[in-house]
């Protein structure tokens, strides 16, 4: 079920930040979220309904582009989409996804975006368009598959790469990868993850009850809540504000569960930003010892700064630095966590916009990148402490193989079993290993392997 306020249905002002969000994600290649940050920034007169009515136009027509552009640039022939500006581009992909894939009907609906892109462009910008906006209503979808092969058309049918659709059918079989890929297409559920070291969790609940937040237990993973129905955006309720609880999802938190960290003890949380698994390893540790918060983006770590601040804990210390080089910090640690850079391919029903950024060469290039990482990560384990591996994507090269060629070069590491069960063993072997898939768990995808230090 989604928070009520996602389904309104967007207004002027809506349009307008979803139409300039998509012009910036297209010249400057950025995320959905930053580039909806940026535009809106400064925006007078936006509500917080208006930007979520935003962030849903552009999130779920990204997430369609690859058959938005293919019905585009079949009405548009010969020219196609690459002729025209790119505001009159953004709003027509736009419009293609609110006519043919919103709910109710599609007339209707042509009638209304049809009349705000009159009022948000003028007639000159907006006639290239002008002839196909009720074709789009007609078109009969098959026609779009003519004289294609098998994974292309499911590439289109399920809104993902053709190059990623065979590699899911190579790794997972061709029923699990239509599960996996089908799945990633839903709408992501809203967890959060309550503070306790701000008050109990019963407590918390019954706050957010009181706000007219439901949520509901989610299995497997200690103090995770799947929320069920919210009539406003989770980060202007009182008990956000408040730091009683953190967005984010099972299968990060599971991370830091299956981690184990103690009260007292020395942890290094390298690729830290944001700061999920930050606050969660000082909840865990009941705010005693030392975590120290690695992140090579001063922007994401003032971030981390500000919800280390929010949620209550003192025993962080944010640290600028490159985890490819040695890490600038003195003496050994009990626990290690990396979650380093990724492809981002378990994530695709949260971030839409990473599946149009990479290519059928991204996960080489990841994993050589998390293989040096690891390796500079690993001098900082006292023997007898923990390195967990963990990373939001599906690929071999970035989980099983990084894992493998660490294993090969440090002896002195053995993969020990995660104790937290939800998930699927790894590949290669690695079965104290855990897979997290959207299909099966409700969860991000997501890999997780756990090392000891022997000698």
């Amino acid at each position: 079920m989604s928070p009520s306020h996602l389904l309104r249905p967007p207004s002027l002002r809506s349009w307008s930040l979803a139409i300039d969000s998509m012009v910036l994600m297209e010249a400057r290649r950025l995320n959905s979220t930053l580039a909806l940050s940026i535009s809106s920034h400064g925006g007078e007169g936006l509500s917080s309904a208006d930007r979520m009515a935003a962030r849903r136009l552009v999130m779920e027509t990204t997430r369609r582009l690859n058959f938005i552009d293919r019905m585009l640039n079949f009405l548009l022939a010969p020219s196609g989409l690459r002729n025209l500006k790119s505001k009159v581009r953004a709003f027509i992909r736009l419009y293609t996804f609110y006519v043919w894939f919103s709910e109710g009907d599609k007339e209707a609906r042509a009638v209304v975006a049809a009349r705000i892109g009159r009022r948000l462009l003028s007639w000159r910008e907006l006639n290239p368009v002008e002839h196909i906006l009720g074709r789009i209503i007609v078109l009969n979808a098959e026609r779009l598959f003519e004289r294609l092969g098998e994974f292309e058309v499911i590439a289109l049918k399920t809104f993902h790469p053709t190059w990623f659709v065979r590699y899911c059918f190579s790794l997972l079989g061709k029923d699990e990868a239509m599960r996996f890929l089908e799945a990633s297409n839903s709408i992501h559920p809203v967890y959060l993850r309550m503070n306790l070291l701000k008050a109990k969790a019963e407590d918390i609940e019954s706050m957010l009850e009181r706000e007219g937040i439901t949520v509901a237990p989610f299995r497997g993973v200690d103090d995770v809540y799947e929320v069920v129905d919210s009539s406003f955006p989770l980060v202007t309720s009182k008990a956000y504000q408040e730091g009683l609880f953190f967005l984010q999802d099972p299968a990060s938190c599971l991370v830091v569960q299956t981690a184990k960290p103690q009260p007292e003890w020395r942890v290094l949380d390298v690729c830290a930003a944001p700061g999920g698994k930050t606050t969660h390893l000082a909840q865990l540790m009941e705010d005693r010892g030392q975590i120290i918060s690695i992140d090579l983006s001063e922007r994401r770590l003032e971030v981390l700064r500000r919800e280390v601040l929010r949620v209550g804990s003192t025993i962080v210390d944010p640290l600028l630095a490159d985890a490819i080089r040695p890490l600038p910090v003195r003496g050994e640690f009990d626990l290690v966590i990396l979650d380093p850079p990724c492809s981002s391919t378990g994530t695709f029903w949260k971030t839409p916009s990473a599946k149009w950024r990479i290519d059928s060469r991204s996960f080489t290039r990841y994993g050589k990148l998390q293989g040096r990482m690891i390796d500079s990560c690993s001098e900082s384990v006292r023997v007898g402490g923990f390195l967990v591996y963990s990373t939001c994507s599906i690929s071999l090269e970035e989980n099983e193989m990084v894992i493998e060629k660490f294993l090969e070069n440090h002896p002195d590491f053995q993969l020990v079993p995660t104790e937290s069960l939800i998930g699927r063993s790894g590949f290669k072997g690695q079965v104290n290993c855990q897979r997290l898939y959207p299909h099966i768990n409700r969860t991000n995808g997501f890999f997780l392997a756990k090392m000891k230090r022997l000698s």
